[in-house]
């Protein structure tokens, strides 16, 4: 079993100034790594994308890339025990170094008694039509993958999280929110539950006890909230009375 990046275990009784309000530029934790305080707040370990994750605004992970999707096989195989699986996908679909690190790839179709097998990438290679990601799952391929098996690879979500867009609908799935502004391409620490800071959309209001999240109407300035209705991706419930453009305390139920 190939490991990176072990799951470092936190302490539950950490000071949160020392990790929920800090940021760096070298990973410590695998991506995802739980964090549990005292307080009833959770947090997740996730690096930031290319621009700024501004505090008390909602990320989102990162929109799934199409040139890495459903992409048949042709003449790709692996063995059971392999830990190495060559894949492709789309050509100019722009790979970067460690993109795929920590996500997973997943038998999408075709191959009968593989469909669903889902592995955690370690690492791959660099190749814009036929990289080779390398998987971290304890005895490596579960099922033999044969030259017709239609494969979708994602990142983690927790990689290149970015700012949820002003949009009529989401992008991608909410990840929490950071109490600090993280930097470009730098690791910490996103909330998803508990009560924590979120700023309100210009045309919103949050009004206590009812559900807060990305509203049927948008999301007209990136990152903020609104009073959601019916099927409405929804955040968690508003702790306080907020006007627009204003930071409420929601108590977040991402997880």
């Amino acid at each position: 079993m190939i490991t990176k990046y072990p799951r470092i275990p936190v302490p539950s009784n950490a000071v949160p100034d020392s990790y929920v309000y800090s940021s760096s530029t070298d990973q410590k934790y695998a991506l995802g790594t739980l964090l549990d305080l005292e307080d009833g707040r959770r947090f997740r370990y996730a690096k930031n994308g290319a621009t700024i994750l501004y505090k008390a605004l909602m990320a989102q992970a990162a929109a799934i890339e199409t040139k890495w999707e459903t992409i048949t096989q042709t003449a790709k195989t692996a063995a059971v025990g392999d830990y190495d699986i060559p894949v492709l996908i789309t050509t100019g679909s722009g790979l970067a170094a460690n993109e795929w690190d920590e996500g997973w790839l997943i038998v999408e179709s075709t191959l009968a008694a593989g469909i669903g097998d889902m592995y955690k990438i370690a690492s791959h290679t660099l190749h814009a039509t036929a990289p080779t990601v390398t998987i971290q799952d304890p005895g490596g391929v579960r099922t033999a993958l044969d030259a017709s098996q239609v494969c979708t690879i994602i990142r983690s979500p927790y990689m290149a999280v970015i700012v949820t867009p002003a949009a009529a609908n989401p992008t991608g799935q909410a990840m929490g929110v950071p109490l600090i502004d993280i930097p470009i391409s730098s690791y910490g620490w996103l909330q998803t539950r508990g009560p924590c800071p979120l700023i309100v959309d210009t045309g919103e209001t949050l009004v206590l006890g009812t559900p807060v999240g990305f509203t049927s109407a948008g999301i007209t300035v990136a990152g903020t909230c609104g009073k959601t209705a019916v099927d409405d991706a929804t955040y968690g419930q508003a702790l306080t009375n907020a006007a627009a453009a204003e930071a409420g305390i929601v108590n977040l139920m991402l997880e």
